[in-house]
């Protein structure tokens, strides 16, 4: 999975690629094929590529529009490709990136376009004609994204080493995060927390902005939200589950190399078991 990074600098004095640099660092040795940086004004975004399906090879993120007024990152794979290639009239071959759907669906429906993503996917965008900075995350997937902002600008990336690297950030204990994990604590609480303090993670099908200095969060979707399907027999109940199923698993298995899998110790025990 490729990681992304990004700040808002609200010292417009600051070198954006020394921020740029201070959040890389701690990453960069990570394994990558590329990165890149962009910085357009006092907002900058980055893009840490490891091509986990056969088109991010051609990925090449953040990307800014200028007619667009745009600045654009993201990660992931989108599952719905073909589906969502033809909502958006675009032609869907081997070199159409799941970033450029990405962007083309935000270009389309601006923030509604979360209802349209379905796989493992996060991505940020600055809107310069509305000076707003919007990010998402995917509904149950296991991408991450973490988030800081202080006097000196707003901070994200999708690995929290990146936060940690900044000079205005002093590392100090979440206590009470640390707490609940250790005690089982209701998960409800303190749950966009982090066990550093001000660090906090965006969760699973939430979208976050930032304008003048505001952050807002919401929730775009919840599994009891879901429109119950009924069918005529129990056949047909478990032939649509085993589509479903074959669908998600091809999904997952788009990649440029070859696939593997492998059992925990428990699954191999239960298995000679049997």
């Amino acid at each position: 999975m490729s990681l992304i990074w990004g700040f808002c600098n609200y010292q417009n004095d600051d070198d954006g690629m020394l921020i740029h640099k201070q959040m890389y660092d701690p990453i960069k040795d990570f394994p990558h094929s590329k990165h890149h940086f962009e910085t357009q004004r006092n907002v900058g975004a980055g893009h840490m590529l490891v091509a986990n399906t056969p088109e991010a090879v051609y990925e090449n993120l953040p990307i800014y529009l200028k007619q667009e007024q745009v600045l654009f990152t993201a990660q992931g794979r989108i599952d719905n490709r073909v589906e969502l290639a033809g909502k958006l009239g675009l032609k869907i071959d081997d070199r159409c990136t799941d970033g450029t759907l990405i962007l083309q669906s935000y270009l389309k429906w601006k923030r509604d376009c979360v209802q349209y993503l379905k796989g493992d996917w996060s991505f940020a965008v600055f809107d310069y004609s509305d000076q707003a900075l919007f990010i998402a995350r995917d509904q149950m997937g296991y991408t991450s994204l973490y988030y800081y902002q202080d006097e000196t600008g707003f901070y994200f990336s999708s690995s929290i080493k990146s936060i940690l690297s900044l000079p205005s950030y002093k590392r100090r204990l979440n206590e009470l995060h640390f707490v609940r994990h250790l005690t089982l604590w209701d998960d409800s609480i303190d749950k966009h927390g982090t066990y550093f303090q001000d660090i906090f993670s965006l969760p699973i099908a939430h979208m976050l902005s930032v304008k003048n200095r505001k952050v807002s969060q919401e929730r775009y979707w919840h599994p009891k939200n879901i429109s119950i399907s009924y069918r005529k027999n129990k056949q047909d109940y478990a032939d649509e589950m085993l589509h479903l199923f074959q669908s998600a698993v091809k999904a997952r298995l788009r990649s440029h190399k070859p696939v593997a899998s492998m059992l925990s110790g428990d699954w191999i025990a239960v298995l000679l078991a049997i």
